[in-house]
């Protein structure tokens, strides 16, 4: 059995090896543009322990697997094929998958008689962790429909009333995937929900969130200061990285002042302009969330 610090770096080494956490090396790159609207020194992408480019194929695959107007019961065996291909192909996803699921053995609470996973993302680790436990697998859509599985994503005729379900998930943000859809989804199906894993917690309000909900949360990964310390302790991370990562956990504010303020910012803002983070820059320029537009009317006034 691993002990948690290995279960860490076992997935710490493998996602910055695959960019599934990135970071700002230096100051002649980007921030990295929330969703929120706000720019941060690292970004966190859990699939690519499947591989960076394998998990933006799968992802690909998925979308225009759901898409087509196949029936659910298609749609689960497809997906299954796609995730244990991809499973097959590469040991060090296998191995991630090994050490969460230790991980959770190691930690767990309830015994669970089937395993959930969410659209889209969470398929990457649900669907695995399951076969792995040797338990069904509850296919969860954005659209309230769900589907029972054996190991094999073969359709079963189960139904969740008082199931005990463990729901596994890959990043728990703000929470909202839980709140808005898969903890009513669950409870209204019948099903007894009361933990989840999740590969990692970038936001503890979100955490926050799901435990006012009486759903018990555990990661092998906590997306904090101490988990950065540790990746510049390994090496995975330079001193600039660590230096302004750290220092974005003590003040956002003061944080994005310091990248605002670099004489490259608008430079850097025109070669680097795509839709998305455009948008998203916009964003922080129309709402001002942190008070700076008196402070730096240049980097504001511009397109």
């Amino acid at each position: 059995m691993l002990s948690d610090k290995s279960t860490t770096q076992v997935l710490l080494g493998r996602l910055f090896e695959t960019n599934g956490f990135a970071v700002r090396r230096n100051e002649k790159d980007d921030a990295f543009w929330y969703t929120s609207g706000i720019p941060g020194p690292f970004y966190t992408n859990t699939e690519n322990l499947a591989g960076e480019k394998e998990a933006s194929l799968v992802l690909d695959q998925i979308n225009k697997l759901l898409k087509r107007n196949d029936s659910r019961e298609l749609q689960a065996k497809a997906l299954f094929e796609i995730i244990n291909e991809t499973v097959t192909k590469d040991p060090a996803y296998a191995c991630s998958l090994d050490v969460i699921a230790e991980y959770y053995l190691a930690q767990q609470v309830l015994r669970p008689e089937m395993i959930s996973g969410g659209e889209r993302r969470d398929w990457f680790f649900s669907i695995p962790i399951a076969q792995r436990l040797n338990l069904p697998h509850v296919m969860l859509y954005k659209s309230g429909d769900y589907i029972i599985t054996d190991s094999d994503g073969n359709a079963l005729s189960l139904n969740l009333d008082n199931q005990k379900v463990l729901h596994v998930a890959d990043i728990i943000n703000q929470g909202s995937s839980y709140t808005d859809r898969w903890i009513p989804m669950l409870r209204k199906a019948g099903a007894d929900f009361t933990e989840t894993l999740s590969v990692a917690v970038r936001d503890q309000a979100g955490t926050n969130r799901i435990k006012q909900q009486q759903v018990n949360v555990l990661s092998p990964l906590i997306v904090n200061v101490e988990l950065f310390d540790e990746a510049y302790s390994l090496g995975l991370i330079n001193s600039f990285a660590h230096r302004e990562i750290r220092q974005f956990y003590d003040s956002p504010r003061e944080w994005t002042r310091a990248f605002l303020s670099e004489e490259n910012i608008l430079e850097k803002n025109k070669s680097l302009a795509g839709s998305v983070r455009t948008d998203r820059e916009a964003m922080f320029k129309e709402n001002d969330p942190y008070q700076l537009k008196r402070e730096l009317p240049y980097y504001f006034s511009k397109k």
